[in-house]
């Protein structure tokens, strides 16, 4: 199971959408939230797309 973890993780590049502003909250343990929203809770928002490569010498 940990390898197929490994391989889709390493599949997907995953950043921060831009212009958005991540603070930590401090409660029994840190914690995400956006600046402006922390009303809305803990949140951390990704964006994640798919590492295409292809290695012409296996096709």
């Amino acid at each position: 199971m940990q390898a197929v973890l490994t391989e889709l993780i390493e599949a997907f590049k995953i950043k921060y959408p831009e212009g958005m502003d991540i603070v930590r909250l401090n409660s029994a343990i840190m914690s995400p939230a956006i600046r402006g929203k922390v009303g809305m809770g803990i949140q951390l928002p990704l964006h994640a797309a798919r590492e295409w490569s292809l290695n012409v010498s296996e096709c």
